[in-house]
């Protein structure tokens, strides 16, 4: 290739080169001024294409004609997952069902915010009702009051949230910190109201999964799908305080749970579970009588929670919850 040809593919290259990037900048530029380019340019006739007057939807087959209707079948369909799935892991010496009127103190937070589909909050989802509001609305329990003063009766319509400056455990309490917001206001009431009820959570869905390690400090990094050193004290101050407990597990992660279980390792004889992260926590198990999971709980699901807890009949649970561990153990 001569010199002048060269001299002409590099001058076409770099007209090229420049046209190109002008079209570029004129493209952004009138893209940004789209409405006065359509004042000036104008924008073309608008073609509005109608449907076929044959197509009119009624292919799509609708089992109901209402919303009402719909959501009642969705109701009907969520409280049979939730019986179906629900599993009792512990029930020392029938201890549930609950009888009518027993006094139950609800001693967590998390069981007036539980998880539910994906990790709203009920007490603050319009139509939802949490796990503690449910029991407490429900005739068939007498609740303790003396630890939840306004915080919950506003949690109750989605005004506000407990925190532990109302004598509840919030959702910040730190570990040393349980006794101290609980025992003032329970002193003159645990005595009578002395079922504690304790909710552990586990959020999950989009943006919730639990933590592989845990760096928060004392925690030494273990697994969000274990208890946390707060957890094991508040169930210890359950245990040291009221004459039976129940834990609620609303979790759909599989948790490690082994303080539910007299035979584990990390159990000594009088029912004292060590913390098996290192930390050298211990945590009195022996007044735990029972124990549900019970999964995410939307607004159905609480009355399945109470028919757990209060029902007459918890055969099919207790019947459904037997699993093979041997050849010849069940």
């Amino acid at each position: 290739m001569n010199k002048a040809k060269r001299k002409f593919i590099a001058v076409v290259s770099s007209v090229a080169v420049v046209l190109l990037a002008i079209m570029i900048i004129l493209q952004v530029v009138m893209y940004q001024n789209k409405s006065l380019m359509d004042q000036y340019l104008g924008r073309g006739d608008q073609v509005v294409i109608k449907a076929d007057d044959s197509l009119t939807g009624e292919y799509i087959d609708f089992k109901y004609s209402d919303l009402t209707g719909a959501a009642t079948s969705a109701q009907e369909a969520t409280q049979q997952v939730a019986e179906e799935g629900m599993v009792l892991l512990k029930n020392e010496n029938d201890a549930l069902p609950l009888a009518k009127k027993t006094k139950v103190t609800l001693l967590d937070y998390w069981g007036w915010h539980n998880n539910m589909a994906g990790g709203e909050d009920p007490a603050t989802t319009r139509g939802a009702v949490s796990l503690y509001r449910g029991i407490w609305e429900d005739e068939d329990l007498d609740v303790n009051t003396a630890n939840l003063k306004d915080a919950q009766a506003k949690a109750l319509d989605g005004s506000a949230v407990a925190t532990k400056d109302s004598n509840v455990l919030g959702n910040t309490i730190t570990y040393g910190e349980v006794a101290s917001s609980l025992d003032a206001a329970l002193s003159s009431s645990k005595d009578t109201y002395n079922t504690a009820i304790v909710t552990i959570k586990r959020n999950s869905g989009e943006g919730s999964d639990q933590k592989k390690y845990i760096t928060t400090e004392g925690e030494n990094y273990r697994t969000g799908l274990t208890l946390t050193r707060a957890e094991m004290e508040l169930i210890d101050y359950a245990n040291k305080n009221f004459d039976q407990v129940i834990i609620l597990v609303n979790s759909v992660n599989t948790m490690e749970l082994g303080f539910l279980d007299e035979n584990d390792p990390n159990m000594d004889e009088n029912e004292v579970y060590t913390d098996p992260w290192g930390t050298g926590v211990t945590m009195d198990c022996s007044k735990i009588v029972a124990a549900v999971w019970v999964g995410v709980s939307v607004y159905v699901v609480v009355a399945v929670v109470l028919d757990v807890l209060v029902a007459k009949d918890i055969i099919r649970l207790k019947e459904k919850t037997k699993v093979k561990r041997s050849d010849d153990e069940y």
